[in-house]
């Protein structure tokens, strides 16, 4: 089986905790975790960490590194 990437908003106010908890558990290994402080909406930092975890497990291009701050694209 395929690893799995999960990730989550740990202030989401639409998706309660122990469920989150329990869908986590019921993944089947190999599995990896991402949580972020964020509501529904993921950080932009989700979508790096998903194409690097792409690049990683399916052979996808990583994302180019961008020097500076983000703010400052």
């Amino acid at each position: 089986m395929p690893p799995t990437l999960y990730l989550r908003g740990t202030q989401d106010p639409f998706v309660r905790p122990d469920l989150a908890r329990a869908l986590w558990r019921a993944a089947p290994a190999p599995k990896a975790a991402r949580w972020y402080a964020s509501g529904h909406a993921l950080p932009g930092a989700a979508g790096d960490d998903v194409q690097a975890w792409l690049a990683r497990h399916v052979g996808t291009a990583a994302p180019p590194a961008l020097p500076g701050r983000a703010a400052d694209y």
